[in-house]
């Protein structure tokens, strides 16, 4: 396996994750973003892409991370429970809270377990209005 193949990079953001001594160690949010920015070059897929999102948001910020879900196809990803999971808490922390709304309510609709039900639930009653 070459250094920047799919199977290679993915084992490398695993051990990003897995270099943390503990959870109150920084997340290496910068270092998956490079990592992630390496794999979109050998497997551009929406999954690449929605979890590059997520570290896009930690790195440089949440409405740039929308901006990069909004150049997926939302309707392929509606039944993806991730898509719909990093949508809506990028759009919460947004402020764009009718369309985090959304997005948690079609995150219902998908059939989560039910724990994930009742912390959805939790969510969406947090809301204002």
């Amino acid at each position: 396996l070459g250094a920047d193949s799919p199977r290679v990079l993915q084992a490398a953001l695993q051990g990003a994750w897995c270099a943390r001594r503990c959870l109150e160690d920084p997340a290496p949010w910068s270092q998956v973003l490079g990592l992630y920015d390496r794999l979109l070059v050998v497997r551009d897929d929406p999954v690449v892409r929605l979890n590059r999102a997520v570290a896009v948001a930690h790195v440089v910020g949440d409405n740039e991370a929308l901006a990069e879900i909004a150049s997926l196809d939302a309707i392929r990803l509606a039944s993806f429970p991730p898509f719909q999971a990093v949508r809506a808490e990028l759009c919460a922390r947004s402020g764009r809270m009718a369309e985090a709304r959304a997005a948690y309510e079609a995150l219902l609709a998908l059939n989560p377990s039910a724990a994930e039900r009742l912390w959805l639930w939790r969510k969406l009653r947090a809301f204002p209005g």
